[in-house]
């Protein structure tokens, strides 16, 4: 087992109505299955934020491992300790 923290930024902190989440993954994990997983356990309002009706992740979704920008769609396999953040683009005049 790995312990992997969520990290919610803008839209997606309201969306969680947290700030982050630890989630247990058997080892192995990659991202796109740990973001399903984690909308899955923090609610619909997260859920419909990150995927549009279809499944499919948002491709307005920004999301960092450790740091560092990357695609969600990403088959990358995740690591004990690792940190995902996830954003929204924030629009202001």
């Amino acid at each position: 087992m790995i312990s992997v923290t969520f990290e919610f930024l803008a839209q997606a902190r309201t969306a969680a109505m947290r700030n982050q989440a630890r989630v247990q993954f058997a080892s192995g994990v990659d991202l796109p299955a740990a973001l399903r997983e984690v909308a899955r356990q923090q609610g619909d309002a997260l859920q419909s934020l990150m995927f549009d009706p279809q499944g499919e992740l948002r491709a307005s979704l920004l999301v960092m491992v450790n740091g560092q920008f990357v695609r969600a769609t990403e088959s990358q396999a995740l690591s004990d300790g690792d940190t995902i953040t996830l954003l929204t683009p924030i629009g202001g005049g």
